[in-house]
């Protein structure tokens, strides 16, 4: 069999690849690794187009104008069919600032830095997965950044396969330390960031390499490793290691990290295995798996934007039978625009694929403009039509911090002064995001004369807890928050302090947070974290301090203005809906929990419930029909200023 022939088996690992990622997208819960195909795929990838380039270049038959076209003619017709439909299908369902951060996708997609683009999106206030129809293309974006350079690379190296061996070898560990010492410190650029990725794909150019690298020190490695290792033995292993990470590793972990070795070495071990082993030869070149394979690169393009659309339109997740179905459609979808369209172009005459090429490139131009265009507002959607205005612009308000917060640099963070006072009564306000959304109030309270001899300080992150020793991975930032907090509030004699945080957040039943080396999720865990609160409260008021804590405001997707609007298949409504209380239960309980530790502390406890909320229900409007809420977590501004009357007592 020529060593570059087609292998079905690399297809049912394909498959493999695939199902893991549209499954861990459909059901989180169910496979919560399953994000780990991505990196299956970028091994398959290097090792596919390495093996062609290289031989090819063994040929002296290599040509970038080929080479490019081969991508084009690949990568395109499924890529420009899929922007064209969510653009659609967004024009006609999604709200204006919706309308717009898809504008951005489309255009990192259509122009291949869509990872560029999600990571300038991420931070506190970022917008959850589901509600990103083309986030997916992130790893499409770095595929295609890699081959851009690759083959200039190996072109320059190829004519010493000693040098081109020692590239390759150097790359894919220089590239794998980089990941490994920088997922802890910056979890999401490494996520990101082809620098980050670049040596899983290298993992299958190594490989592909092997079949070039006669007589060189590569070839020596694989030869012991293969004397040593069976077929067999290698592809068992290799779909352990794949399983390993599919089914125990999950999106609260650090991810790429050493994690990523598990599926990668394992894709690498099964495609070094050959089609001869007993795993790739009866599981992995079944018909089933080879068809689902074949299919894969577009079932990846359709099934995120058909669920990530039928999610937003629906307003909260689909329900089971719901999900199978939209799989369903995206397998329909993948299908057809396998045979219909992407396989006539791929293998078609070379005349045919020349002439393609230019029309998809410029295709993609034109869709990448106008993706331009709508993440600049030059091309409104239809909601626009609605005089949804009032609502929608609520989400987007947030007014901390203001120009009158003086920054001053504390121990790694920013303690913020209120620079108009200046008095010698000095209040710090400690805590994440939710203790910022009460600025507006303190500042209107803070201009009034009789507060003129107070001073006013803000020391909060969003998402760091004011709690100690409860931490996240995926907030490596929130390291030393609470100890500087401590510092500033003993070296600048604050008299009183006020405690604000989305408790809820930290120390509910699907907590991420860890108190120490306990869950937070877990009664054991909560407990301590709990009590580490109360401790240090009650540290201050031993000092003489004056505490306050201020309790959770309700927590629900439907406080969110969007969730306010019912999308219609061509139209839309506002449909406010009060909150219930009995849907905050196990908050509730939960702060009953917190007040009596705080209490029990000395702490002076403030609880906004009351003010939100009557006996049965929360609104989301106001009487003159504003939202109440900027999101399902924080207050809007404008309702704090006017209507968080229950923070006055902290400047008194």
């Amino acid at each position: 069999m020529n060593k570059h022939s087609y292998r079905p088996d690399i297809d049912g690992l394909r498959a493999i690849a695939i199902g893991t990622v549209v499954l861990y997208h459909a059901f989180p819960t169910a496979l919560p690794g399953g994000f780990i195909g991505v990196d299956v795929f970028f091994v398959i990838s290097g090792f596919l187009i390495s093996g062609i380039v290289f031989s090819e270049m063994e040929a002296y038959r290599f040509s970038f104008l080929r080479f490019y076209i081969r991508r084009i003619c690949r990568i395109f017709p499924a890529l420009a069919l899929v922007l064209i439909a969510t653009c659609a299908v967004g024009w006609l369902w999604l709200l204006p600032a919706e309308w717009q951060r898809l504008g951005q996708e489309i255009r990192g997609g259509a122009f291949f830095f869509a990872n560029f683009v999600f990571l300038g999106q991420a931070g506190y206030f970022d917008q959850a997965s589901i509600q990103k129809p083309l986030l997916h293309l992130w790893s499409l974006a770095i595929e295609e950044q890699f081959y851009l350079a690759w083959p200039v690379i190996v072109l320059l190296f190829y004519r010493s396969r000693f040098a081109l061996g020692a590239l390759i070898w150097v790359a894919l560990i220089a590239s794998l330390v980089l990941n490994l010492t920088s997922v802890a410190s910056d979890p999401v650029k490494t996520f990101y960031m082809p620098t980050t990725r670049a040596w899983e794909l290298l993992i299958g150019c190594l490989l592909a390499f092997r079949s070039v690298s006669s007589g060189t020190a590569t070839a020596r490695l694989f030869a012991a490793v293969e004397r040593v290792y069976s077929p067999d033995l290698r592809a068992l292993s290799g779909l352990a290691l794949i399983a390993i990470a599919a089914t125990q590793f999950d999106s609260h972990q650090l991810f790429p990290g050493w994690r990523a070795i598990f599926p990668t070495v394992g894709a690498a071990l099964l495609i070094s295995a050959g089609p001869t082993a007993f795993v790739n030869r009866v599981l992995l070149a079944n018909p089933a798996a080879v068809f689902i394979g074949l299919i894969s690169y577009p079932l990846y393009l359709w099934h995120w934007p058909i669920l990530s659309l039928a999610a937003i339109y629906r307003g909260g997740t689909p329900g089971t039978a719901e999900t199978w179905a939209l799989v369903a459609a995206a397998v329909v979808c993948a299908t057809a625009t396998y045979y219909l369209i992407e396989r006539p172009i791929r293998f078609g005459t070379s005349d045919t694929k020349r002439s393609a090429a230019a029309v998809l490139a410029t295709l993609c131009i034109a869709i990448g403009l106008a993706g331009q265009l709508i993440a600049s507002d030059h091309f409104t959607s239809n909601s626009q039509r609605y005089g949804l205005d009032r609502i929608v612009n609520a989400a987007s308000e947030w007014s901390y911090p203001t120009d009158d917060l003086e920054s001053l640099g504390w121990k790694g963070f920013v303690l913020r002064k209120y620079e108009p006072l200046n008095g010698p009564h000095s209040v710090l306000f400690f805590g994440d995001s939710n203790m910022e959304m009460y600025w507006p109030r303190v500042q209107a309270i803070g201009a009034r004369d009789h507060l003129k001899q107070d001073s006013i300080y803000f020391f909060t992150y969003g998402g760091c807890p004011p709690i100690p020793d409860l931490t996240d991975v995926q907030h490596p930032y929130c390291a030393g928050f609470v100890d500087a907090a401590k510092a500033a509030i003993r070296d600048k004699d604050i008299k009183t302090v006020v405690l604000g945080a989305h408790w809820w957040g930290y120390l509910n039943s699907a907590s991420p947070y860890r108190y120490k080396d306990q869950s937070a999720s877990k009664p054991d865990g909560r407990t301590g974290a709990i009590n580490a609160l109360a401790a240090m409260a009650k540290e201050f008021t031993q000092e003489g301090r004056t505490v306050f804590a201020i309790m959770n405001i309700p927590y629900s997707g439907l406080m969110s203005p969007p969730s306010m609007i019912r999308r219609k298949l061509t139209s839309f409504e506002i449909v406010p809906s009060p909150v219930e209380l009995t849907t905050q239960r196990e908050g509730l309980s939960l702060t009953e929990t917190l007040r009596n530790a705080l209490d029990a502390a000395g702490v002076k406890i403030i609880d906004p419930i009351p003010s939100l909320c009557d006996k049965e229900r929360c609104p989301t409007l106001t009487q003159a029909g504003d939202p109440i809420y900027r999101d399902a977590m924080h207050l809007r501004p404008a309702f704090v200023r006017s209507s968080a009357t229950f923070l006055d007592q902290t400047l008194q």
